[in-house]
């Protein structure tokens, strides 16, 4: 292996670790380990699988033991039935053994048949909030993900500029010191340099804080993040429909689906309030075993043995005040306020939906606008400098050149981070914010 070779391989692995660099993806895995809403969203969709088994259980047999131990003093009115014949009764002490046990089995209990219905509804409506918070979730990673890039750009773009005013201050100075230039050059050019270095600090203050907003969302530190590449592709929201896009919210956004099965739930309920005015049959077989010790007594002896029973009983409520009517009523409205409160989400949701399509589109057209502006900001700034290097122009106009230049990178870096948070917004208004969305747009991102 040549020197060369040697020195080129030590290069590469001294430089490796930013190629590791740690992209929205794996903050994405990471928080879903860590961060602890993740942990409770995991909880209540467990919490949730729970409602129809427990309403279930009305529905299956119900099997109940008992036993008891005890002491007893009978005390009876002595009764002679025939001279010669010992009378039954008096005063007498013993002990009873007593187990046994009941099964009941419903036949018919339509109530309890449609609150099973409404807990398999309650899951469904339950799963769909938390995919609702889930989505909420991702999206609020991700957007402090890039809110943590704008950060690194504006920091990055206002050292460039101030390492710029430094180098030209040095330059003013030295030419002001052979007569070249004014003394209110030089002062121009502090000034400006002093405003740029307030910039700095200021951007690296909005990056600290964007770091530990990631941070905890994440759970734990970050580390050097991928950032958004260049050529990211700038395409029009597809399908290319403004109506297309209020319709899929409708039918897929995951707060609307919720309300419809908050609506089902609401009439299923109904349903089961009404079951009240029905019977309720239950087949029933029961075993008891009765032992009476320490008594002489035939009274206390013919209370010994075992029974057996089994049949069907019924129980039918006819009247409980008007309380069925009236909750049967109530549970009419509530289904009519969730439908009245599901039409008007509806509308909402639909709006924006149809406005973040025009606005994502603004922003593909948008970011051509402003690479366009920025590529004839830094020709323009050429053409000054070159003009101040050949004493036709002002350092005042190279300086607000310079400055035209900085606002249009800074203008078309927020217009690329606008896009990008867009696709997220619409992405998670039509309820596809998951992990297959984020990994599209994490194919946009490249280490440093």
């Amino acid at each position: 292996m040549t020197i060369r070779k040697c020195v080129t391989l030590a290069s590469m692995l001294f430089i490796s670790p930013a190629t590791f660099a740690t992209n929205l993806l794996d903050i994405v895995h990471t928080a879903e380990v860590k961060n602890s809403r993740f942990a409770a969203l995991r909880v209540e969709r467990a919490i949730a699988n729970q409602a129809p088994d427990i309403a279930r259980a009305s529905l299956l047999p119900q099997i109940v033991l008992t036993a008891s131990t005890s002491t007893a003093n009978l005390q009876q009115d002595p009764i002679k039935f025939a001279p010669g014949v010992p009378a039954v009764g008096g005063d007498t002490a013993y002990d009873s053994t007593e187990w046994g046990g009941r099964v009941v089995q419903p036949l018919f209990n339509w109530g309890a048949f449609q609150q099973y219905q409404v807990a398999k509804i309650q899951r469904s409506y339950e799963q769909a909030l938390a995919d609702a918070k889930a989505q909420d979730l991702y999206f609020n990673i991700a957007d402090a993900y890039f809110n943590v890039l704008r950060a690194q750009d504006s920091l990055s773009i206002a050292k460039s500029r101030l390492a710029s005013l430094a180098k030209r201050l040095e330059e003013a100075q030295a030419k002001y010191a052979s007569g070249f230039v004014s003394q209110v050059d030089i002062l121009e050019q502090e000034s400006q340099r002093d405003a740029a270095a307030s910039q700095v600090l200021t951007a690296e203050d909005q990056l600290n804080s964007q770091r530990e907003t990631l941070s905890a969302l994440v759970g734990e530190p970050t580390t050097e993040l991928a950032t958004l590449r260049t050529d990211i592709p700038v395409l029009l929201p597809t399908p290319n429909s403004v109506d297309a896009w209020g319709k899929l919210a409708i039918e897929q956004n995951p707060n609307l689906l919720a309300s419809l099965l908050g609506i089902e739930q609401s009439k299923a309920s109904k349903s089961a309030l009404k079951a009240e005015y029905l019977p309720q049959i239950n087949f029933f077989a029961s075993y008891s075993d009765r032992n009476l010790k320490g008594s002489d007594s035939a009274a206390v002896a013919l209370n010994s043995g075992t029974t057996d029973v089994v049949g069907v009983e019924a129980r039918w409520e006819i009247f409980s005040g008007g309380a069925t009517h009236a909750r049967v009523k109530r549970a009419g409205l509530q289904t009519n306020l969730a439908l009245q409160n599901h039409e008007s989400d509806a509308k909402i949701i639909e709006n924006q939906a149809r406005a973040l399509f025009q606005t994502a589109k603004t922003d593909a057209y948008r970011i051509k606008a402003k690479q366009r502006s920025l590529s004839s900001s830094e020709l323009a700034y050429r053409a000054i400098e070159a003009g101040y290097s050949a004493g036709t122009h002002s350092i005042v106009d190279v300086m607000s050149s310079e400055t035209k230049v900085n606002t249009a990178r800074v203008e078309l870096a927020t217009a690329r981070y606008d896009y990008v948070m867009n696709c997220f917004r619409l992405y998670q208004i039509i309820g596809l914010l998951n992990e297959s969305a984020i990994t599209r747009i994490n194919g946009w991102l490249v280490a440093n």
